[in-house]
């Protein structure tokens, strides 16, 4: 057998339990023995009993489905099989008599074998194991066992299969369930990978075991439907996961079409699939409060029936983890896939179609599924394209529109113009900032206190402008003095509060807003004097400011980092500083308000330009200083040597004497080269001070004239001209090119895919628009809902382009992302390319029957040249 051969060549390679792998061998042996003679029974429902400990063993032979054990285990079934005696009945031959008068109570342990068995199974393909898929289907001996094929069969009889169809007996119950959903979860790890020999094999089969899957998702499963709706949901699950399976990573319409067709044959078509998503709404909504979907229940089944406990046994009722929200994802996903081949059934799944617009259940729960699924392309390894649809994790909604926003217009491109490379850095952070948002939900007032972040950064200016507006007006303040108002103007400041405070409240506007604070101001100077003002609006400040580090802390959950990255964090230290000087101007001293306006800066894009234009090319800006000072110092020993005489400074007494310790220079001489130095640098900076003040007036008479006015000229071309206009060029220069950098960004950004990097301009005259392209298939953000899903999901569970991408991610390489194709493109190609064939498959085609014409023709060519010779032989 080869179950019995797959067992032992497993378990050869694990050493010190040789010994207990030919025991549980031998045991199997004599259960599988019995089961072709004394199958009698039915196959009845899903508590799962306690397998021996033999039996257990099958199971964690290969437990996790390591690439080193199913090596082994391969390596030694392909070494054990050839010695296995053939048989001439099928390993798996279920199709003996069943006792139908049977309660189906329980399963026999000649049945309940087979649990093991398919998970060990199950367990050699994980991770997508192709030679061990490949091997399950076909040995290379004289007899080989298609284990793919055995395994159908087994699901198609325990269901108790009528033509593909539920049995009338209803076989499916609570006894047997583990059974059906062991033998679709090995029959979906046999076609994940993809295998598409395993899934040409399970759909092209003759054997009804296609058509019962589809039978499992499309159909009630009575009496599970009124028993346990948790077991029934499990089995439409991992029924929907089949099919899934058998379509994964084609590029072909063969399998979709066939499982369409067989969809056909049954009763409501295709059609049915859509209903049993939809199916139950009322049910999920009473239950979570969420538009998602219960798919267990028929027509005539109600979604809150629940049967009589003690009518079910105890002992065999368990819990399901699966969800109908899940559940009926997958089938959502399933239809998604299989509307692409089936015009019918895609536009049943438009949300504006009229057939079921007026139901709102229906139409809530197509809403939310539309809304939750997300799609993307990538890039196998063969570099064709392939298109995943993946439901959107949960954790995914708390990412901020804030946090998209700063993404999206601060990622940067690289060498090569592509996005992806920054994008793909930035997913780890990002995904921090979902799982921290998560715990943050559950923090009330931290939650909405965060969510005024934006409240928090424009009031706190406000207040620093109408705090530093009192300082400049009033500064230095009265304490004495407070300012009378006529009686006139005191009522139009109270009618002014009363009459902005309703607009405020009726609209609200940061102008309105900004109004309202200057004209409660006005209000309490008059009636409070400035400074207590001052101090009121100081104390408002503080607080308020203190919210803001609590709303960023909030936000960004630095309190989960380690103390390294909290150290680096500059916005945290900016708003830290920004609070210390409230404090610092509410207890020290008022001048501390004014620090606060240059808050302004990281308001503005446009300043923040003005700012990067200078400190952006700084070294060109300080080697150019350099120079000018390396000049002035020159011009400066040169008026030392020639004209020391005419350097003199005119200065004014100061108005207390003896307050300062100067003296007395008036027209004197400079004599001394460092008098000339800090004239030269404190004086000749400025255009208009080149003669005349610090250089005294020369005589067109005197002897050094010349030399004098070349001296001045020279000074003022090269300084004042040429080096100070050097310095400025560099500044304009930068902030051109700064704006020349946002306008090409922007146009980037409108104009260009954020994945792929293709432009808007390809996508004219196309089948597809540059903006279904963005928004469907290359979504910036749809790819990091992808890598959040690898995130939380388990690597058991995943499917065959799941495991590819994780691989890759784990490796560093970028390579999956599309660069410069999308698939609407190369279909286009693609069709252009295969109209081109069929043109030269048609010309071929002629020539074929030019060329068979001619042949023809040869042919009856020769027989008259024969004929005409024999005739001439005869006369």
């Amino acid at each position: 057998m080869r179950y019995i051969s797959i067992l032992t060549a497993s378990t050869s390679s694990m050493g010190n339990f040789a010994n207990m792998a030919d025991e549980a061998a031998k045991r199997v042996q004599e259960h599988i023995n019995r089961l072709d003679d004394q199958i009698d029974g039915g196959f009845s429902c899903s508590g799962r009993h306690s397998p021996s400990p033999q039996h257990q063993f099958l199971s964690v032979v290969t437990n996790g489905g390591t690439c080193g054990e199913q090596g082994n285990a391969q390596a030694a079934v392909m070494n054990i099989m050839p010695a296995t005696p053939n048989r001439e009945d099928r390993c798996l031959s279920y199709n003996e008599s069943f006792d139908k008068s049977s309660a189906y109570e329980y399963v026999p342990p000649e049945v309940k074998i087979m649990e093991p068995i398919l998970r060990l199974f199950q367990l050699l393909c994980e991770n997508h194991n192709h030679d061990l898929q490949n091997y399950l289907r076909h040995q290379n001996n004289r007899t080989n066992y298609n284990m793919i094929i055995e395994t159908l069969t087994f699901l198609d009889i325990i269901c108790g299969s009528t033509s593909g169809r539920l049995g009338l007996l209803q076989e499916i119950n609570e006894y047997n369930v583990s059974l059906i959903n062991q033998a679709l979860e090995s029959l979906t790890e046999y076609c994940q990978g993809p295998c598409h020999e395993n899934q040409n094999c399970i759909a092209t089969h003759e054997s009804n075991g296609l058509n019962i899957v589809i039978s499992l998702v499309l159909n009630e499963i009575r009496p599970l439907v009124t028993t346990n709706v948790d077991l029934a949901l499990e089995i439409k699950g991992n029924a929907s996961k089949t099919l899934l399976s058998t379509i994964e990573s084609r590029h072909d319409s063969e399998n979709a079409n066939r499982i369409l067709s067989n969809m056909e044959s049954m009763a409501g078509k295709p059609q049915r699939l859509f209903s049993r998503y939809t199916n139950g709404n009322c049910r999920r909504e009473s239950s979570d409060k969420l538009p998602s979907i219960s798919v267990v229940v028929g027509e005539t089944g109600s979604p809150n029936s629940d049967s009589d406990p003690s009518s079910v046994n105890p002992l065999v009722l368990k819990s399901c983890d699966t969800s109908p929200l899940e559940v009926g994802h997958n089938i959502y996903i399933l239809a998604y896939q299989l509307a692409k081949h089936s015009s019918a059934l895609a536009d049943l799944l438009k949300s504006g179609n009229p057939v079921y617009a007026k139901n709102e259940n229906t139409r809530k729960a197509l809403n939310y599924y539309v809304q939750h699924t997300a799609q993307i392309e990538i890039v196998r390894t063969d570099h064709t394209l392939e298109e995943i649809v993946f439901p959107v994790p949960n954790i995914c909604s708390y990412l901020s529109h804030e946090t998209k926003e700063r993404v999206y217009l601060s990622t940067e491109r690289d060498v090569q113009g592509s996005k992806v490379t920054d994008f793909f850095d930035k997913f780890d952070l990002l995904y921090k900032e979902m799982v921290w948002q998560e715990k943050l939900r559950s923090r009330t007032w931290l939650h909405l206190c965060s969510q005024k972040d934006a409240l928090w950064a424009r009031t706190a200016f406000i207040f620093a402008f109408i705090i530093n507006l009192l300082i400049a007006l009033f500064y230095p303040f009265n304490e004495s003095q407070k300012p009378h108002l006529q009686r006139e103007t005191d009522l139009f400041l109270w009618l002014s509060t009363v009459l902005i405070s309703l607009f405020t409240y009726s609209a609200p506007t940061w102008s309105a807003f900004t109004a309202l604070c200057i004209t409660i101001t006005t209000r309490c100077s008059t009636l409070l004097g400035v400074q207590i003002t001052v101090i009121l609006l100081g104390i408002l400040q503080t607080i308020n400011k203190t919210m803001h580090v609590i709303s960023y802390v909030g936000n960004t959950g630095i309190t989960t980092y380690l103390w390294k990255e909290i150290l680096v964090d500059r916005n945290l230290w900016y708003h830290l500083g920004y609070l210390c000087l409230c404090i610092l101007g509410l207890c020290v001293h008022e001048l501390f308000y004014s620090i606060l306006l240059l808050d302004v800066v990281l308001c503005e894009e446009t300043l923040r330009n003005v700012i990067r234009s200078v400190t952006r090319n700084w070294r060109s800006i300080a080697l150019t200083t350099m120079l000018a000072v390396i000049l002035v110092y020159l011009f400066s020993v040169i008026g030392y040597i020639f004209f020391k005489s005419d350097f003199v400074l005119d200065v004014e007494r100061p108005p207390e004497e003896g307050s300062f310790s100067l003296t007395e220079m008036i027209g004197s001489e400079k004599t001394q080269s460092q008098t000339c130095n800090e004239e030269n640098f404190s004086q000749r900076s400025h255009a208009d001070t080149i003669s005349g003040v610090v250089l005294r007036k020369v005589h067109p008479l005197e002897p050094m004239f010349l030399a004098r006015t070349l001296y001045d000229l020279s000074f003022f071309f090269i300084l004042i001209v040429i080096v100070l206009n050097l310095i400025f060029g560099v500044i304009i220069d930068t902030f051109a090119d700064l704006r020349n950098e946002k306008q090409n960004k922007d146009d980037v950004l409108r104009n260009s895919c954020f994945i792929c990097g293709l432009e808007r301009s390809q996508f004219d005259n196309k089948t597809v628009s540059y903006d279904f392209h963005i928004k469907n298939e290359h979504n910036m953000w749809h790819y990091l809902y992808f890598y959040v899903l690898l995130r939380v999901k388990k690597s058991t569970e995943f499917t065959g382009p799941e495991s590819f991408v994780k691989n890759m991610i784990s490796e560093g390489n970028l390579e999956w992302f599309p660069r410069m194709q999308a698939i609407s493109l190369a279909t286009k190609l693609k069709g252009d390319g295969e109209a081109k064939q069929n043109g030269l498959k048609t010309l071929e085609i002629r020539l074929d029957e030019n060329k068979n014409q001619i042949k023809d023709l040869n042919e009856k060519f020769e027989e008259v040249r024969q004929l005409l010779l024999k005739n001439a032989r005869l006369r």
